[in-house]
């Protein structure tokens, strides 16, 4: 896909305009944003945020902890878009077909409301998470006619989010390369 504008389009659900983001990228808010442009009610994002990955031996390949954004990104994402987040996060341990462990995981899979507020939320374990997710039960989170986070918008101070480099809080400067899959070369 070659066509930003042809991405993270969302597709209507039973009347509800509904967005998809994978794993990481329920973590950088410019997507929600894009999609709360785009006229999204509601934004799933399946995971498998890990506590560690074991290798075929049994030895810890990672042990890093993913932070839990089901409580800071996903509740923050869902109230200044004004939608529903669904973050369904993969839980306890994954085994292989030979019966070892592969992996564990954080779980915490929840469903935030346009108001940032958790609808429901799991702790580390396979749950099926239920609830009622009707745009039109939520007024706006100002009062009303005095702010709207997407009509208060200033497109023309953006600028700096699409910059080709950063400057890092070390105050290194980042380059992003061209291919963004290879965000190690040099550019």
């Amino acid at each position: 896909m070659n066509d930003p504008e042809e991405a993270y389009i969302p597709i209507p659900v039973n009347g509800i305009n509904v967005g998809l983001l994978n794993c990481y990228e329920a973590e950088f808010p410019e997507l929600y944003r894009i999609y709360a442009l785009k006229g999204t009610q509601v934004v799933l994002a399946p995971t498998a945020a890990d506590v560690g990955t074991v290798n075929a031996d049994g030895t810890f390949f990672s042990s890093w902890t993913y932070p839990d954004i089901s409580k800071t990104a996903i509740p923050g994402n869902a109230y200044s878009n004004k939608m529903f987040t669904v973050y369904a996060n993969h839980a306890m341990r994954q085994f292989r077909s030979d019966g070892s462990l592969s992996g564990v995981y954080l779980g915490n899979s929840a469903i935030a409301d346009p108001y940032g507020e958790m609808l429901a939320h799991a702790n580390n374990m396979p749950t099926l998470l239920v609830a009622d997710c009707v745009p039109g039960n939520y007024l706006p989170t100002h009062p009303y006619g005095e702010s709207d986070y997407i009509k208060d918008r200033r497109p023309e101070l953006y600028a700096a989010l699409t910059k080709m480099e950063a400057t890092l809080p070390d105050g290194s400067t980042y380059r992003y390369p061209q291919n963004p899959n290879n965000r190690h070369e040099d550019s």
